[in-house]
């Protein structure tokens, strides 16, 4: 279309000039790729570009490009040397292949060419797409310029000098003057004084053929075919086009010039924009000058704003900014110039946020709201933002614009008035309220995860003489230094609350076992004893504590407070200056190992330990296996969870025992569900390092297969990381690997060594941990780390099994991420092998009925 500007009085004005630079790269590149793979033959390669009359083809590997090989790659080959014709292309092509996005305009390709001293471009879309090869032809071909092509002739741009050799010259005589004179043809002169013409496409089709004889004289084009030097541009790019040619010779007369390709043709074209482009431009600084004394109104406001401006293109990228955003955010314009918003992240809000913010903006053209941003400096900036989308003269989007307040006085208000009511005023500490909504979200989380949580209620020993003796002044300064201490006893996702006058009450979230529970009391026993100077005076405090854990004690929030509290009076009743567990399953981890041993083997003989099952699922939410999972129930103390038996059984040497009843009940498992038709593809189950160490471990397995006869690939070997770390066990993964079985990494991603082993040793599985996918919908570290995780996985050939799925959401993000395997209570907790196969199990008439 014709440039258009405005003069003074508004009227458009057109240029005689009808651009070819409207177009862009991506609406005249060729998406017929030729490409071959790294190991093709280079004689192949050239017959396929011979046949289909390309001057390029592109090696593929796995999908993507890893390098092209060109007709100017000819000139690299040793043509007396026939084994250079059967060599790999990827040992002469040329790396990396030269990108360009598919919105450059045709315009700028011959500056492009020239520059980069290519003859092929790669044009890809914005999200690294391949759609097609640009070559120099391409360009020429779609040039519009015809009434300049129809005035300029062949003689004003005829190449001179063309290297010329003897017929009876050598193909490498002609390969290495085409090499030294920087040139694509070469022209070859005959005893009758006619000419033939060698050029690098004659090179490809020599390199198919295997020519027998080494004389250019024999291998030349000939005739060569020429135009008279004051034939049109646009004659002679018709003859080129439709010959399916890139070179004529030149005459003057019976007289040979020199050649035309279209190199010279575009070297010329190119001259022409420049030329038409200054016209143009006069044009342009007219139309500019007014609309510049407008702007520079526009700016003035813009600058003197109170609010920060952020303007955009359509990508996101700032274009400018006013001096208010320097001011609230501390970035200089310089700094964010050309990058996007997204700078200013604190990583608050997940994707959900900014893909709602987007469809509004685009549905709405406007989108305001707060948002959290963050500072230069690293501080935290809530802003109430507007976005509005700015439109061209063709009704287009354009850019976008966004002003901005920083209302941190305001949050500061709103945090004053929400801590007066969740908050102790004289300790800062959560206030009744507020525990009981940490300490609910800790007991469902412990319920979802099937962990533990910890209460412990403390009181302060005899506090009402501090008050007596010394006034309420010295009891509240005793009472903030307590506080304080207590804060230091626990994790940053514990909670410490203050009920009213000497109570307290820690919420300890997902500790390791109960005995971890009574450890964190007893330092906090030892903190408290430390003395403290008040007005003064050294004071030794002591108190009173109470301990519940959530499942043994209760599974609400009323039972477990209510068992703490009356723990916590049991010592005060014994005399003060203790703790008490209301736990009664507590003795079992301060008992010594010998009763530990006999409690477990009692278990194991008298079926009280059992495994449970959690379904293991694909990305189509279909049954893919389960996961074998101890379950203790004690007839005195009820529920056991693994974390307070295991290690301990590790350290005893019944891991071992144990182990041997998972493999074997888990097989036996398999093959009762086969012998009823039922379909389960595979059964996970966790081995330690003490069972790897057992050098009868690996018989075991062999004869538990044999005995249940079932296939080694329906069982998988969960194992830590630490089973890498231990060269003996390390060494019998390979010995699992041939008998047939799967191994599967656990908790990935929670190690410090993992990534050093997973080369070195047979896995098939990599399991990410839960504690990544929990929060990775909030979290952008952690929606980046399982991203990663994954796409290190899929090079290495590797599963992977995302643990602890509990949303829809978390499901859709880890298949979207390229997860292959899914667990976590969104499909189901551990369940009874009965109640299992009720839910999951079908038979394989069944199945054979669902495909049909």
């Amino acid at each position: 279309m014709p440039l258009q500007f405005l003069n003074d009085s508004g009227d458009k004005l057109e240029t005689s000039l009808s651009f070819p630079a409207d177009l862009s790269v991506g609406e005249v590149v060729q998406s017929d790729i030729l490409y071959c793979s790294p190991d093709t033959q280079l004689n192949e390669a050239a017959a396929a570009m011979q046949e289909r009359q390309c001057s390029s083809i592109l090696v593929m590997v796995d999908g993507h490009p890893a390098g092209i090989w060109t007709e100017r790659d000819t000139l690299s080959i040793d043509f007396e040397d026939p084994s250079q014709f059967t060599r790999p292309i990827s040992q002469v092509m040329s790396k990396p292949v030269a990108t360009i996005r598919s919105n450059t305009m045709l315009r700028s390709m011959a500056a492009l060419f020239q520059q980069n001293k290519l003859r092929h471009f790669l044009v890809v879309d914005d999200d690294d797409k391949l759609l097609g090869i640009l070559s120099q032809t391409d360009v020429v071909e779609h040039q519009v310029l015809e009434h300049y092509l129809h005035l300029r002739t062949v003689g004003s741009v005829v190449r001179k000098g063309t290297p010329q050799l003897p017929a009876e010259s050598t193909l490498m005589d002609a390969v290495r003057k085409m090499q030294q004179r920087s040139t694509d043809a070469i022209l070859v002169s005959y005893p009758d004084d006619s000419y033939g013409i060698l050029t690098e496409r004659d090179l490809v089709r020599l390199i198919a053929q295997r020519p027998n004889s080494q004389s250019i004289g024999e291998l030349a084009s000939r005739p060569l075919q020429s135009l008279p030097h004051d034939m049109s541009l646009y004659r002679a790019r018709n003859v080129l086009t439709e010959s399916g040619i890139r070179h004529v010779g030149v005459t003057s007369d019976t007289e040979l010039l020199g050649l035309v390709s279209f190199s010279e043709i575009m070297s010329d074209i190119e001259v022409a924009y420049v030329r038409e482009l200054q016209d143009a431009l006069q044009v342009r600084d007219c139309a500019l000058s007014t609309s510049r004394r407008n702007l520079q109104l526009a700016e003035r406001i813009i600058e003197n704003t109170l609010e920060g401006v952020i303007i955009t293109d359509l990508r996101g990228r700032i274009l400018s900014v006013n001096p208010a955003f320097t001011k609230i955010t501390g970035y200089t314009e310089a700094e964010v110039i050309g990058k996007t918003p997204g700078i200013l992240s604190s990583g608050r809000h997940g994707e959900s946020f900014y893909l709602n913010m987007w469809r509004d903006l685009n549905a709405h053209g406007h989108w305001q709201g707060e948002i959290w941003n963050r500072k230069k400096n690293g501080e935290l900036l809530p802003e109430y933002l507007s976005i509005t989308t700015i439109h061209g003269e063709d009704g287009q989007v354009s850019h976008y614009a966004a002003m901005f307040n920083d209302i941190t006085k305001l949050k500061a208000s709103e945090e004053s008035i929400r801590n007066m009511a969740y908050r102790d005023p004289l300790t800062d500490l959560p206030n009744r309220r507020l525990l009981d909504d940490r300490l609910d979200m800790a007991i469902a989380q412990a319920h979802r995860h099937g962990t533990l949580v910890g209460v412990i209620f403390i009181d302060l020993d005899h506090f009402k003489h501090v008050n007596d003796s010394l006034g309420h002044g010295a009891g509240d300064e005793l009472l903030v230094e307590q506080a304080r201490r207590l804060e230091l006893c626990v994790r940053e996702n514990d909670t410490v609350a203050r009920l009213g006058g000497d109570e307290f009450v820690i919420v300890l979230s997902e500790p390791e076992s109960v005995e971890s529970v009574r450890q964190t009391a007893r330092r906090i026993m030892e903190t408290v004893r430390t003395p403290l100077l008040i007005q003064g005076r050294d004071l030794v405090q002591t108190c009173s504590l109470g301990i519940s854990v959530y499942p043994d004690n209760g599974v609400d929030r009323e039972t477990l407070l209510k068992h703490a509290d009356g723990a916590m009076y049991d010592v005060k009743s014994n005399g003060r200056d203790g703790l008490s567990a209301h736990a009664p399953v507590a003795h079992l981890h301060s008992d010594d190992h010998l009763t530990l041993m006999l409690s477990l083997r009692q278990a194991l003989e008298n079926g009280e330990i059992q495994l449970y099952y959690q379904p293991l699922m694909d990305s189509q939410g279909q049954l893919a296996g389960a996961e074998a999972l101890l379950r203790w129930h004690h007839p005195k103390h009820g529920f056991i969870p693994p974390e307070s038996f295991i290690s301990l059984a590790e350290e005893s040497g019944l891991i071992i025992p144990i182990g041997d009843f998972v493999l074997r009940q888990a097989a036996e498992q398999i093959a009762r569900w086969q012998n009823k038709g039922l379909m389960l593809p595979e059964i996970s189950i966790n081995v330690s390092g003490r069972q790897l160490r057992d050098h009868n471990f690996i018989n075991r397995v062999k004869e538990t297969l044999e005995v249940n006869r079932i296939l080694p690939a329906q069982l998988v070997f969960e194992l830590t990381e630490s089973v890498l770390m231990d060269k003996i066990t390390g060494a019998r993964l390979q010995d699992l690997k041939d008998l047939g079985v799967s191994l599967a990494l656990d908790d990935f991603g929670t190690g410090y060594a993992a990534l050093i082993y997973l080369r070195r040793f047979p896995l098939d599985r990599l399991k990410i941990d839960r504690s990544f996918v929990r929060d990775m919908l909030d979290n952008a570290p952690d929606a980046a780390i399982v991203s990663a995780l994954i796409r290190l996985a899929k090079e290495l050939n590797l599963q992977v099994v995302a643990e602890g799925v509990e949303k829809s959401s978390q499901f859709d993000a880890l298949r979207n991420y390229g997860s292959d395997l899914f667990q976590g209570y969104l499909f189901a907790p551990a369940l009874p092998a009965t109640e299992f196969e009720a839910r999951f199990l079908i038979s394989e008439q069944e199945s054979e009925h669902l495909v049909t």
